[in-house]
């Protein structure tokens, strides 16, 4: 497997936890409801007629002059016939006027008085509503501004922690290297042609030029060095490689070539399944061994070529092919069709160039890469050297939040002209969306699996 540390999909603890404060602060954004339009203060209360009112309410003399002199005589007794007929409805309608003028006399201090204070406490209402939008303004921008900080906190804190990661595993593999070269030195000065090294290689076979790899271009321990700052720990590649175990099921004497630290020979041991490494890094021989795997220091097709016919159950390699030399993959391909007994399957996973975002950071970081190999590429070689049944599987893929998102567009837009212009840009602009996710953020490997007829 390979490394993706600087991938810009990678996700840490405190990039979600930066991410979902910002997710929070947007969302309480946009739920602050705007300042309300407030209402106009009631209209005043209409006193211009209540000064005429209080002047005429009296349609009867007062109480010491209500026996008014109607007169004598024939004129008299008709004054006096309708003064009893009148007199009793006039009663009635003073009474009324009195009580009417007087309510009205006793209420318009409490209207005024009732207006204003309405429109007081509009005022102040207004007021505070203006000091509310102010403070959630200013809110905002602080929890802006302290989501901005934590997330250049969180930069400083993953750099510092990716700075420890890297010392630690420089130092653990300068460790192993120096251990590694004292325990050389205290070997004899001469061995004889033909005989074992103490790690179990013979030293004429170890001597054989190999195809470019690292122990070649870098001293072992450098290299195993940068798989550890790069690759990822064993913990993360075995969770990678565990999907590849359902090919082997029931298989025996599995071949890992390229077996690096182990992580595939952990998880076959883990199902019960026997297999065998091989690695040209002295450095990754030796820490498989020192987890009690099986694995020698050889060449891949060196290897092969010293099995029997039809004597393996099944091969893997990870992150090998792409090391690679065109001719020698095609022995090795060819090899393995040897050895392969029937039926067993070959599994070679690799980068995936068709993505960018694979080929411009995993891929080119590595200076011992040799071929990128598009998945047509690998799934023909391995047809064209008799293997059946090819598949690619992808996998690694870049999470959704690292990808161009569409733009979401209310459908109800489209009754409008305009809105359906609208409509029309947001589908083509998702529709580009879409080409250039599926050509920068495709699946960062994948591998070809092949079966021997």
């Amino acid at each position: 497997m390979h490394e993706r540390d600087d991938d810009p999909a990678r996700n840490t603890p405190f990039r979600e936890e930066g991410d979902r404060l910002h997710a929070a602060l947007t969302a309480l954004q946009g739920g602050i409801a705007p300042k309300p339009e407030l209402p106009r203060p009631p209209a005043g209360f209409d006193d211009r007629q209540l000064g005429a009112l209080n002047e005429v309410w009296r349609l009867l003399p007062e109480e010491r002059e209500k026996d008014i002199d109607l007169g004598t005589g024939w004129r008299g007794r008709l004054r006096d016939v309708a003064w009893r007929l009148l007199r009793p409805i006039l009663e009635r309608q003073q009474r009324f006027n009195t009580l009417l003028l007087r309510h009205l006399n006793d209420n318009v201090g409490g209207i005024v008085e009732s207006r204003e204070s309405a429109a007081a406490l509009i005022a102040v209402l207004d007021r505070h509503l203006e000091a509310v939008a102010t403070f959630q303004s200013r809110l905002i921008h602080y929890l802006g501004q302290s989501v901005d900080a934590l997330k250049r906190t969180t930069q400083t804190l993953e750099q510092t922690t990716e700075g420890l990661r890297q010392s630690v595993n420089l130092a653990t593999a300068s460790t192993h290297g120096l251990k590694r070269e004292v325990e050389r030195l205290r070997r004899p000065a001469a061995t004889p042609a033909g005989s074992a090294d103490a790690d179990g290689t013979d030293a004429s076979r170890a001597a054989r030029p190999r195809p470019a790899a690292a122990d070649t271009d870098l001293d072992a321990y450098q290299y195993i060095c940068f798989e550890d700052v790069f690759r990822g720990s064993p913990e993360e590649i075995a969770a990678r490689q565990r999907a590849y175990l359902p090919y082997f099921e029931g298989a025996s004497d599995v071949l890992d070539t390229g077996c690096g630290r182990g992580e595939f020979l952990a998880l076959l041991r883990e199902k019960g399944i026997p297999g065998r490494g091989v690695d040209t890094n002295a450095e990754a021989v030796e820490r498989c061994r020192e987890r009690g795997l099986e694995a020698d220091r050889t060449d891949a097709l060196a290897y092969l070529r010293t099995l029997p016919d039809e004597s393996i159950g099944g091969l893997f390699s990870a992150q090998v092919v792409e090391h690679l030399e065109a001719d020698y993959l095609m022995r090795m391909l060819g090899e393995a069709h040897r050895t392969l007994r029937p039926g067993s399957r070959v599994v070679l996973e690799t980068i995936n160039p068709a993505s960018w975002t694979a080929f411009f950071s995993a891929y080119v970081r590595d200076i011992t890469h040799r071929h990128p190999l598009h998945p047509d590429t690998l799934g023909y070689l391995l047809r064209a050297s008799g293997f059946v049944d090819v598949t690619i599987v992808y996998s690694a893929p870049v999470p959704d939040a690292a990808k161009l998102r569409h733009t979401a567009v209310d459908p109800a837009l489209a009754a409008t002209p305009a809105g359906a212009a609208v409509c029309a840009l947001a589908e083509t602009i998702n529709q580009h969306a879409e080409v250039l996710n599926g050509l920068v953020f495709a699946e960062q490997d994948y591998a070809a699996i092949g079966r021997r007829p």
